[in-house]
């Protein structure tokens, strides 16, 4: 009888490391690549079928298939805490921090975490472009305004155009070969019809990026239509003493 009780324990014990070792249900969509440029790319991913809300997505990255990192983790994806469709979309430069290089093929694939177990999506590739397209767009990058110790608003315009940007934004840096991009603004029009758009960019709540007091950095303000981009002038500004 004492074999059989513990037989029938030991079967428990087995049975419930097993169920806690199977991956949660869930449906994960690694989507086409959008907007590949030289040194950036937008992905975008879709999750759904889930019985609990993820307690994060987001994707992974790298140049070899065996050989990726975790770029992005995104624990609020788009606002939707209560959503069971998580429809989401990052730029590899703003939301990853990571600046690709030209002519490079990449793989990558979206994942979503439940606890402590994490389920990935099917893997895919794109190639970054061998050098930027120019845009059909004329990019003013104005002067930085209301700089403070920790921060800065920039000024940009663009003008010129034949058809409607679909993307602005600004690249910024302590050097002029290391800016990266900060800020990506979608469909800068939206339902206006104008010929000239004036942009203005904060570095500490559209970029999120405290900046050093005393210290000069560089910028540009960027226009894209398609995957064609232009890029305004460099320009610099240095930020008040404390």
């Amino acid at each position: 009888m004492k074999n059989k009780i513990l037989t029938m324990f030991l079967l428990i014990i087995a049975f419930s490391a097993f169920v806690s070792g199977c991956a949660p249900k869930v449906s994960i969509e690694t989507r086409e690549t959008i907007q590949v440029a030289d040194n950036d790319a937008v992905v975008s991913g879709y999750i759904s079928e889930y019985e609990d809300m993820p307690s994060s997505v987001g994707v992974y990255l790298g140049e070899t298939k065996d050989n990726m990192k975790k770029i992005i983790t995104d624990t609020t994806p788009n606002g939707k805490v209560q959503s069971q469709d998580i429809d989401v979309e990052y730029d590899i430069n703003v939301d990853g921090d990571t600046m690709l290089t030209p002519d490079t093929t990449y793989y990558y694939q979206f994942y979503a975490r439940f606890d402590k177990k994490e389920v990935l999506g099917e893997m895919k590739s794109f190639t970054t472009l061998s050098q930027s397209i120019p845009a059909d767009v004329t990019v003013l990058t104005g002067d930085a305004v209301d700089v403070t110790a920790s921060g800065a608003t920039i000024q940009g315009k663009l003008s010129q155009f034949t058809q409607k940007p679909t993307e602005t934004g600004l690249y910024f840096g302590l050097k002029e070969n290391e800016m990266k991009k900060v800020v990506r603004e979608k469909n800068p029009y939206g339902q206006y019809d104008l010929e000239v758009l004036d942009v203005w960019f904060s570095l500490e709540g559209d970029a999120k990026t405290g900046l050093i007091p005393n210290t000069t950095y560089y910028y540009q303000v960027y226009a894209k239509i398609g995957n064609a981009e232009t890029r305004g002038e460099m320009k610099s500004f240095t930020t008040a003493t404390e």
